[in-house]
């Protein structure tokens, strides 16, 4: 009865480091789900940031893939992977894919073509729409917003912002974080 009761805690340990590990690769700062925000013609860019503390469990190792939500038909899609910039700003961009048939409202997986190494240094992973019209593109959780998970720009404006910082202009603060998530190999 020890043996067995033993065997199958071993079994159990297995199972469950296994689940930690695969769910361990995934970089994100979001939750499921819920909406996403209603944004005028143009061109707009939602990213999220991984500072070196995120990423140090990851050094040596490459993001391979990239998950997102997407919303309604945006005329244009890009994703985007920047390094290192500024605290407000990411840096030069190592990674640029048009995506096509985004279509319904639903979670996209991108394959990056050449898997980017993991240094240390801060990684921006970001979704650039175009819009015609007033429309939602990209998804977002119900928040709390965390450190890096809501950096928004408009191609009408210079600087980026988060969005709590964005929507701080409007009569109610957005506290979310975007529905991009990196996965690491």
């Amino acid at each position: 009865m020890n043996r067995l009761l033993f065997l199958s805690l071993i079994v159990f340990c297995f199972i469950a480091c296994e689940k930690e590990e695969k769910l361990s690769n995934i970089l994100q700062f979001d939750g499921n789900n819920v909406t996403a925000p209603t944004l005028g013609p143009g061109i707009h860019e939602f990213a999220v940031r991984f500072t070196r503390k995120e990423l140090e469990p990851y050094i040596g190792k490459k993001l391979a893939e990239v998950s997102f939500f997407a919303g309604n038909n945006p005329d244009g899609l890009d994703l985007l992977v920047y390094g290192k910039g500024t605290e407000n700003a990411p840096g030069a961009q190592l990674y640029r894919a048009r995506l096509n048939n985004i279509n319904s409202p639903q979670w996209y997986e991108h394959k990056i073509a050449q898997s980017i190494d993991i240094t240390g240094e801060d990684l921006w992973i970001s979704i650039r729409v175009t819009h015609i019209q007033t429309q939602q593109s990209v998804g977002c959780d119900a928040g709390p917003s965390k450190e890096g998970g809501d950096w928004i720009k408009h191609f009408d404006e210079r600087n980026w912002l988060t969005f709590r910082s964005y929507t701080a202009r409007a009569a109610q603060r957005e506290n979310i974080n975007w529905n991009i998530r990196g996965i690491v190999e």
